[in-house]
């Protein structure tokens, strides 16, 4: 019995021991604060959670590349961090936010894994400029910058060519 245990513990022991590569999630090892919200992009819109805020800039995140660009807002005491779209994108919508600017978004709220309420913004307007930018579509809540105003299962028909002019023979 003793024998047996201490195999027992010998091999848990390895098992504990053996190098294992590195993981890295959405709680450590990652150098985007995106990518520790553990929230999608492009998928994580729900429709169920839309909701419209009010509040002041606090700070901006431009994103680099695909990551997406972020605008902290103070809305009724509460941050919540306002998802633009990935960065490169965002600039071309040429809506530039500074901390102080007042904003108006529509969009669907959700917590990330790292505890900070999100907004993946469907519309956005600066208090004072006559522009109300969307991202997102409003019925269906998909991205704009993922191209198109088709839904995602729907792709266009080719065009079949009639033989004979479109004549019955």
């Amino acid at each position: 019995m003793t024998g047996r245990f201490f195999l027992i513990l010998l091999a848990l022991g390895l098992c504990w021991s053996a190098p294992s590569p590195a993981r890295a999630g959405w709680w450590f090892g990652s150098d985007s604060a995106w990518e520790k919200s553990g929230l999608d992009l492009h998928q994580g819109y729900d429709e169920n959670t839309v909701i419209s805020l009010s509040g002041t800039v606090v700070e901006i995140s431009p994103g680099q590349g695909r990551e997406p660009a972020l605008a902290v807002v103070e809305s009724s005491g509460e941050r919540v961090s306002l998802v633009l779209g990935p960065g490169d994108y965002w600039r071309e919508q040429g809506l530039e936010l500074r901390p102080g600017d007042v904003v108006s978004a529509r969009g669907s709220k959700a917590l990330g894994k790292d505890g900070v309420a999100y907004l993946m913004v469907q519309n956005i307007a600066r208090a004072g400029d006559s522009r109300d930018i969307a991202l997102r579509q409003r019925d269906t809540g998909r991205p704009a910058w993922s191209g198109g105003q088709r839904p995602m299962h729907q792709r266009p028909m080719p065009m079949r060519q009639m033989r004979g002019g479109g004549r019955n023979h």
